[in-house]
């Protein structure tokens, strides 16, 4: 009897890309859970300030749900911006000590439509993501 894997799901792109709809169609197509940063951030903070305080707690509460589901079985998209390389490393290693595979999804979108996309797809009391191009 073979097992298989469960797959944590990285997503790279623009803010505005598109990444939480590929995510979104990723976890349809695979049963995976869709872990949403700015889901648990209006989760965590009433207000959000962006700061670098938010950002640490933030990030630590998505790693215990994302390793707590892996640990389960269960296959992650995690939806949220992991533009740098650093970010993906840790993910990929936390994916690894607990046997999962890692997938690298990078949402590739023209800088102008992303940042139109920004713009109108956002209402104004909605998170505003900070722009940061991917690294590869």
């Amino acid at each position: 009897m073979t097992t298989s894997r469960p797959t944590l799901y990285l997503m790279m792109g623009l803010p505005g890309a598109g990444k939480t709809t590929v995510a979104q169609h990723i976890a349809d197509l695979t049963s995976a859970v869709r872990l949403s940063s700015d889901d648990v951030r209006r989760e965590l903070f009433a207000t959000s300030t962006f700061s670098e305080d938010e950002h640490d707690k933030l990030y630590a509460e998505l790693d215990a749900r994302v390793r707590a589901m892996l640990q389960q079985g269960t296959s992650v998209v995690y939806d949220a911006n992991l533009n740098r390389r650093a970010h993906r490393d840790e993910k990929h290693h936390l994916a690894a000590s607990l046997g999962a595979d890692t997938m690298l999804i990078w949402v590739k979108t023209p800088e102008e439509i992303a940042k139109q996309r920004r713009v109108q797809d956002r209402p104004q009391h909605d998170l505003v993501p900070t722009h940061e191009t991917p690294a590869e």
